[in-house]
């Protein structure tokens, strides 16, 4: 056997697990990074319920005046 040509198979052997590793990790972290983007996209999604819900919210006005009609909703009470 020549020398140089086992040492150039084991360099591409090694060199071929070397490549292996680095796509399990690419794959590990692309999952990883779908992964948060779906989370991020839930936590976006409780936000803006949260803020329609808040949004939402009737209100009560206190004191001897009659409030502005403007931007009252049914529901809110003087």
């Amino acid at each position: 056997t020549d020398k140089a040509a086992t040492d150039a198979a084991n360099a591409a052997v090694k060199a071929h697990a070397a490549a292996q590793t680095a796509q399990s990790t690419a794959d590990k972290a692309q999952t990883t990074a779908a992964n948060a983007a779906a989370q991020a996209n839930q936590a976006q999604a409780a936000a803006k319920k949260a803020q329609t819900t808040a949004d939402g919210k009737n209100l009560i006005y206190r004191g001897p005046d009659e409030p502005s009609h403007d931007g009252l909703k049914p529901g809110d009470m003087w």
